[in-house]
């Protein structure tokens, strides 16, 4: 196993790769290289044209399985990656594991990128096109998960951005999440694929809510723009949760809700009325420097919590069309 290895679409898979001078060809291969706690170096020459794909020396690959540490960064260029089948990324049996991954400067399009019970990961200018769920986040067994989002990345054209899924196995322990986005642009997201419900930015929901008598939901996004989005710039699901949320220099433009019809409806039904929905048990939430503008027939904010504290410093409400159950802010 190799602290560092090197990836290269001029290079060639073996036992023996990784070396600067002797990269390996594939990021499958790469993975199996790389030591626990490892870099993988990918270069990105040549690879607009032909991108690293999920490309594997077994033939029934299902994407890229990642169980140990790493850190995935560019080499020279920005690499760009298309795999389908996607990156996956599970927990070990090993109960006392605690994963972190580490993305920098990768460009991945139609590549989703599905977490189980990882502790952290950590995104810095990274870019993420033309997915159905660019990130999925299940939590089933850990108390603690932390996203960190950062360095000019950002979101197109996928159906949903990112999902933060509670599974009900957690114990009687009160699990923290921690999103900390910023610097990170959300353009034309949710404008196809899923059902309403599953479009949009992000969304953090639990699959069931007397799972947890406490959920800590700990929020940060600074410097964000979120533009041109069809579907909610934040749904925040979770009844028991207790959240401590942050928006600082948030810009909201030209997002629009989708609508979903039931047969026997007359009118299509909007899921979530607002571009921030919050269904929680205490909600805490700052907006500071908030830019709300020219987002047809939706809220900006919303609360449905059993106790709620809103502080709205230094914001700014523009050409907000108002709908009969709603209103325009």
């Amino acid at each position: 196993k190799l602290k560092k290895v090197y990836v290269s679409l001029y290079g060639k898979d073996s036992k023996s790769c990784g070396s600067q001078s002797q990269p390996c060809q594939s990021i499958a291969q790469a993975v199996r290289q790389v030591d626990e706690g490892g870099h993988i170096y990918l270069d990105g020459k040549g690879t607009v044209q032909r991108k690293y794909n999920c490309s594997s020396s077994r033939p029934d690959s299902s994407g890229i399985i990642i169980n140990k540490n790493l850190t995935m960064k560019a080499f020279y260029s920005t690499p760009h990656v298309f795999c389908v089948e996607g990156f996956h990324f599970h927990k070990t049996n090993d109960e006392k594991q605690t994963l972190r991954l580490e993305l920098s400067g990768i460009a991945f399009w139609t590549t989703p990128l599905t977490f189980e019970d990882w502790h952290q990961v950590q995104i810095i200018n990274c870019s993420f096109h033309d997915t159905p769920r660019a990130l999925s986040i299940q939590i089933h067994n850990i108390i603690t998960f932390r996203l960190n989002i950062e360095g000019f990345s950002s979101f197109h054209n996928n159906s949903q951005c990112i999902k933060v899924f509670l599974l009900d196995s957690v114990g009687n322990k009160s699990p923290l999440i921690a999103v900390n986005i910023s610097g990170t642009h959300f353009e034309q997201n949710g404008l196809y694929g899923a059902q309403s419900s599953e479009r949009g930015v992000m969304k953090i929901a639990s699959s069931d809510h007397k799972a947890f008598k406490q959920v800590d939901v700990q929020v940060l996004c600074e410097k964000v723009k979120c533009n041109k989005n069809e579907g909610p710039f934040l749904n925040l699901n979770v009844s028991t949760a207790i959240t401590n949320e942050t928006y600082k220099d948030v810009e909201l433009k030209f997002n629009q809700l989708p609508s979903w019809k039931a047969s026997s409806d007359k009118k299509p039904k909007v899921a979530v009325h607002s571009l921030y929905f919050s269904l929680a048990r205490k909600t805490r939430a700052k907006f500071i420097n908030l830019s709300c503008r020219k987002n047809p027939s939706v809220q900006c904010i919303k609360t449905q919590s059993d106790e709620a504290d809103v502080d709205i410093q230094e914001a700014y409400f523009h050409k907000q069309s108002t709908m009969k159950i709603a209103g325009s802010c």
